[in-house]
């Protein structure tokens, strides 16, 4: 029993969150396909057995089988339906590949990659599933886009140095590279500290000053320049990481133009840098 004054003990945020009744529903199913796949009886009480359910929350969840036309009931004898047959299957297989790939992915036990299974396989998009059971069959995997990432979440604090470009944004095929690339380092410099990221644009010597430009919500906005660095949060870029190839691109628009002048559309640039 609890003492009185302290409140009883939580799990960490994201578990022990109870199942809803379609994921019950899901579950149940599953288990009926494989009893039938595996010949055994199909009486309900085998089933509270099998699953240590109350019997009288498992005939609820089994009417409502019946009702979705998965499953026919007489008396407590459960015949699954064609229907039942093709869904039981799709459930089963989802799981089993859920837990194959968190295995591989993660180094989960047997057991715990059951676990966490258990919960995505209810939740999880047709589109992942077919993400995810191409790259257990093939290997494949697919060019990745993310936005607004802070790279303090996959780099230690310190200093790196990455291979930067700029290029002309309407040239595409080839890239050419945009004539404000002479007037910089052809590297960016990623700082990391204090749980951020930042990278820094080091200008070559030059007698003309000038201001760096990112376009942000729809608009222009001045980059922070230090010590003749320019300065990006890594948030500012869009990355693209590529499925065949180790490296992520982050690419952000910018403009360099005469110091305080407002860049226009003929001055619009891309910075292209390596994140390795």
């Amino acid at each position: 029993m609890e003492k009185q004054g302290h409140p009883p003990k939580m799990g960490a945020i994201g578990t022990n969150v109870p199942k809803n009744t379609e994921e019950k529903e899901e579950d149940f199913l599953e288990t009926i396909f494989s009893r039938w796949r595996s010949g055994k009886t199909m009486r309900l009480t085998d089933f509270a057995v099998e699953t240590g359910e109350n019997k009288t929350h498992l005939r609820s969840l089994a009417k409502r089988l019946v009702n979705h036309g998965y499953i026919q009931m007489s008396e407590e004898v459960i015949t699954l339906t064609d229907i039942g047959k093709i869904r039981g299957k799709e459930c089963m297989d989802r799981h089993q590949l859920l837990t194959q790939f968190f295995q591989m992915v993660s180094g989960m036990t047997e057991e715990e990659a059951e676990k966490d299974a258990c919960r995505a396989e209810h939740t999880i998009s047709r589109a992942a599933m077919e993400g995810i059971t191409n790259f257990l069959i093939q290997g494949d995997v697919y060019d990745r886009s993310y936005s607004n990432m802070d790279l303090s979440l996959f780099f230690d604090p310190g200093v790196y140095f990455m291979a930067m470009d700029i290029y002309e944004i309407e040239r595409r095929s080839p890239r050419i590279l945009a004539k404000e690339w002479d007037l910089f380092e052809p590297y960016a410099c990623l700082e990391v500290k204090d749980g951020k990221s930042i990278f820094r644009l080091r200008q070559k010597e030059s007698g003309n000053r000038r201001s760096l430009w990112y376009r942000s919500d729809n608009r222009w906005k001045q980059a922070a320049s230090e010590d003749g660095e320019f300065l990006l949060e890594s948030t500012l870029f869009a990355y693209t990481a590529s499925g065949h190839f180790p490296v992520t691109e982050g690419t952000v628009t910018a403009a360099v133009t005469e110091e305080g002048r407002e860049p226009l559309t003929l001055d619009c640039r891309e910075i292209n840098i390596h994140v390795i």
